[in-house]
């Protein structure tokens, strides 16, 4: 490996989505041996997905900014007195690149997984897909039925980052996922964490965290679950008012703003647009068709991590 003028990162919180990356990033930052990126989701080693978002929107600069070496270790700059540089980037689970990416470019990484029951994963990610315009259909259950469609390159928003993005039932494959780092990576330097363990076993997971990671026994504090489930309450308003955030002409001016006043503004903007997490209910045909279908997913995660899912998660 060529030598960089900055630290290289060497933990790695590379998803799944809303699973919890947000929570275990703040636990991380706010502990004295870590620096971790101010920018979330940079997204540096999913080339496969870079290349694919490029080839859907005919240009190389709309999504991904960081594209070079030197672009992505900036990131890092300041991090020279600490003893863990990391960044947390949710697709990396995802893509199918990332793993072998992260592992050429440090082999002796740290990477940490969270994922979650796959169903209440999807839901989840499916509202969150609303909010960053990703999707366009507010329908769980139509959404879902769409993948196919999507699959041969139909249906997809213009505003989609990524088409794969929306390809949900592959997102909640996990087990694949995760044995692409077993397979990058020794053993001893990949941890999978549970979701609900962050939720209900918070302390708990944090003793795990701390073994892995070889930190001092209770040296890691508890934030609460970050980044909770939110909801659109006037659909089409936060569409417009999100298009207008991201134009050219807003971007601009933004650019004088401190980051600080900047994230206000945008919180005004487009906060009151948002409310509590809301789930249209689900069918029970819908249901125990993606309960079937994630079956066999659910014994394999139990197999790889040596947990009884089924009776977790009650399948």
């Amino acid at each position: 490996m060529e030598e960089s003028k900055f630290p290289l990162p060497n933990v790695f919180i590379v998803g799944a989505p809303k699973a919890g990356t947000t929570t275990i990033n703040s636990i991380l930052a706010q502990h004295p041996a870590f620096y971790m990126s101010d920018i979330k989701e940079p997204g540096f080693f999913c080339t496969d997905l870079i290349e694919e978002s490029d080839a859907f929107h005919g240009r190389g600069d709309k999504f991904f900014k960081f594209r070079t070496k030197d672009q992505y270790l900036s990131l890092f700059s300041a991090s020279e007195d600490h003893v863990y540089r990391g960044e947390a980037s949710s697709k990396y689970l995802f893509s199918k690149a990332a793993a072998n990416n992260i592992h050429a470019f440090n082999p002796s990484a740290k990477i940490i997984i969270l994922i979650r029951e796959p169903i209440d994963f999807l839901r989840s990610y499916h509202a969150q897909c609303l909010i960053d315009l990703v999707e366009n259909d507010a329908s769980f259950a139509s959404a879902i039925g769409k993948e196919d469609e999507r699959r041969a390159g139909n249906s997809i928003p213009r505003t989609c980052v990524v088409p794969s993005y929306l390809l949900y039932t592959e997102l909640a494959t996990f087990s694949h996922q995760i044995k692409r780092y077993l397979d990058a990576f020794p053993k001893e330097n990949v941890k999978v964490l549970l979701y609900d363990d962050l939720r209900e076993k918070e302390n708990a997971l944090l003793v795990e965290l701390e073994f892995f990671l070889s930190l001092k026994a209770g040296s890691l504090a508890p934030v609460g679950v970050q980044n909770k489930g939110r909801s659109i309450q006037y659909p089409s308003l936060y569409t417009s008012m999100k298009r207008l955030s991201k134009s050219n002409v807003v971007q601009q001016w933004t650019k004088r703003i401190p980051k600080a006043q900047k994230r206000a503004i945008a919180k005004a903007f487009l906060g009151v647009n948002f409310g509590p997490k809301s789930h249209e209910p689900m069918s029970d045909e819908l249901l125990a068709r993606l309960r079937q279908h994630f079956n066999p997913e659910v014994t394999a995660l139990s197999e790889l991590l040596g947990k009884d899912l089924h009776q977790r998660w009650g399948y």
